[in-house]
């Protein structure tokens, strides 16, 4: 299978580790897009027409039936979690293309530190973080003067 990484250079690495990269390498016939910016739909035709899967991550621009026409593509998979701005309803219309997101992966863990942030703010904990830093940085002096 033929996967065609649809992510401009310098942002992949974020998503995957090394390892993750050597494994999906050792399964399927990877190529990345070289450009350091998001593909042009021109650009985007033209890159994944021989191909039979794409990968797509933040701020992809949105992809339609015509941007799929004439390809091979069968599989989007997003690395991100909502594709309501990244996939046109013509693709589901049009297509038999299988569109994939990290939306249940993600949904945990987003929700987790949601709660967090809150519980965060709430018991101020920013500003006693910065106390202890102060404090400790006052009582460190103390110490020297002291001689400890």
């Amino acid at each position: 299978m033929r996967v065609f990484v649809s992510m401009p250079v310098g942002s992949r690495e974020s998503f995957w580790t090394p390892e993750a990269i050597k494994h999906m390498e050792s399964k399927f016939e990877v190529v990345y897009s070289t450009y350091d910016r998001q593909l042009t739909e021109e650009e985007f035709m033209a890159e994944t027409k021989d191909f039979d899967a794409v990968i797509t991550g933040w701020s992809h621009p949105c992809i339609t039936a015509k941007m799929l026409s004439g390809s091979k593509v069968k599989v989007i998979a997003h690395v991100g979690g909502s594709v309501g701005d990244l996939i046109d309803p013509s693709v589901f219309e049009e297509t038999d293309v299988k569109v994939l997101s990290g939306n249940l992966l993600y949904a945990e863990s987003v929700a987790e530190g949601a709660l967090a942030y809150m519980l965060t703010g709430l018991r101020r904990i920013p500003y006693y973080v910065q106390d202890m830093k102060c404090a400790s940085q006052y009582l460190g002096t103390l110490a020297v003067d002291r001689g400890e």
